[in-house]
This record gives C-alpha cells, sequence and structure tokens, in this order.
C-alpha cells in the first residue's frame, strides 16, 4: 500500500534522476578515475541518484586485489566510489563503453588461463586494484554465498575481501530478483527515494605456504560468509542460472483451461 502511494513521486524523482544520471556519467567519462575529486564528486551525484556509499574498515592499497560477494548489478559502481578499480569485462563491447563503465578486457572470453595470464600483468603493471566477484552471479546476500570461484587467487598470494550489502529504507525491496534483467534492477534504484550500500573492508588475507589456491579461495569465501553471517553453499553460478531460467519458463507457461 505504501509502494502504492509512492508511485507517483517515485515516477517523478525516476524521470529527474534519468537526466542527472546523463550528465553523472559523462563527469565520470571527463574526470581522471584515480583522482579524490572525481571521487567526491561522483558520491555526492550519486547520492542525488539514490545510491548511497558507506565504508568501513580498513582498504591496504598494497592488495591489489579485491574479493567481494555479488548483490546487484550497481556492486561495482559502489565500490569504485570508495575505492577507484577495474572489474574484468566478460562481454564483447566497444572499448569506449568498457573505459566509461570501469571494465577491462582482460581475455575472460578466452577462457580462464588468459584470464589469469592477463589479470597477473594488470596487478603488476597497473596501480588500480583488480576488483573480482569470484561468486560469478548476482545472489540476495541473506541466505549463503555460491561457491567461489578460485581465479583471483591464483592471481595473486595475498586478496583483501569485501563484504557488500544493501539496506532500502522505507521500501523492503530487494536489489535483484531472480530472472530479473539488469535494467530492470537499475530502475529500481532509480525509482526508490534511495539505497544504501554498507562496505566493509575485511583484513587482507595471505596464502599460507603449501596451501593450494581452492583451499586458499575457500578461506576468503569463509571469511565474507561469516562477516555477512550467512552460510557457504555447493551451489555454482551455473546452478543459480539454471533456476532463472526454470522461474522464467514457470512464469511463461500458459495456465491451463479448466
Amino acid at each position: 500500500m505504501m509502494l502504492l502511494a509512492y508511485l507517483p513521486i517515485g515516477c517523478a524523482v525516476f524521470l529527474i534522476r534519468l537526466f542527472i544520471g546523463v550528465h553523472t556519467f559523462f563527469v565520470a567519462c571527463l574526470l581522471r578515475k584515480s583522482t579524490f575529486i572525481r571521487s567526491v564528486v561522483l558520491r555526492i551525484m550519486c547520492a542525488i541518484l539514490g545510491i548511497v556509499v558507506q565504508s568501513e574498515g580498513k582498504r591496504c592499497s598494497k592488495v591489489n586485489i579485491i574479493c567481494a560477494n555479488h548483490v546487484s548489478a550497481l556492486d561495482h559502481l559502489a565500490v569504485d566510489l570508495v575505492e577507484p578499480c577495474v572489474l574484468p569485462s566478460v562481454w564483447d563491447i566497444p572499448s569506449i563503453i568498457r573505459w566509461c563503465f570501469g571494465y577491462i578486457d582482460l581475455g575472460a572470453r578466452d577462457g580462464r588461463d588468459e584470464l589469469v595470464r592477463r589479470a597477473r600483468q594488470h596487478v603488476d603493471s597497473e596501480n588500480l586494484p583488480l576488483l573480482s566477484f569470484p561468486e560469478g552471479a548476482i545472489t540476495s546476500g541473506r541466505k549463503g554465498l555460491l561457491k567461489f570461484s578460485s581465479w583471483p587467487c591464483e592471481i595473486s598470494d595475498q586478496v583483501q575481501p569485501l563484504t557488500i550489502r544493501i539496506s532500502r529504507p522505507l521500501f523492503d525491496i530487494s536489489p535483484s530478483l531472480l530472472g530479473s534483467t539488469w535494467w530492470a534492477d537499475v530502475a529500481w534504484f532509480a525509482f526508490l527515494p534511495f539505497s544504501v550500500y554498507h562496505l566493509t573492508w575485511l583484513p587482507v588475507l595471505k596464502r599460507r605456504e603449501n596451501e593450494s589456491v581452492e583451499r586458499f579461495s575457500a578461506r576468503v569465501e569463509a571469511g565474507i560468509a561469516e562477516h555477512l553471517g550467512i552460510v557457504v553453499t555447493n551451489l555454482t553460478h551455473m546452478d543459480a542460472v539454471e533456476a532463472a531460467k526454470r522461474h522464467l519458463h514457470s512464469r511463461a507457461a500458459p495456465t491451463p483451461v479448466r
């Protein structure tokens, strides 16, 4: 009922933010990514757009691999406002689009080995840290984590875990619904009064002597799950994709006439 009463206001807010969002995009393109002024300006503009970011814990600038859970289509933006970073792109999109949105082509479409090789080159030669979402798919972040892919832990012997939570005062609407499109999820961010990202930087984890990559990755995953108060599952991103397909198929299936 409350959401229905907010509908006219939300539509007006959505249209205004759509206009402001275009200007925010150009500001993000014009200002140098690693500058302090860019972070300040974009955080203010994103707050107007309804995206508020709160950060806790200490970010270690000496560690260039960030591992985080994945709860929305705008997680990368929220982290980038606090700590300028890049995210490996898995889509075949023009270079200018990748650059504007903070993505980087590390050969993910050519396989895991190529991704790891080029990611190591980036970490060794570039200052901007590499953000990774080892779950490989968006989840609610309320029940459990998808099984982490271990590729971020192959790149470096130390990573910094990061937990991401989203709260929406007034309206308890999930930041991402099963089977929904990314643009529909983003539209909710613009429609609602505001959404608050809670980022918590956890202590840096280092790979132990003779520790396998898989065990190191499991420790990173367990640390994130423990801080979020959720469990680690054996479900993979492919399981999440299949669940979304089944959900969409059940919605599209015709109701039998009796």
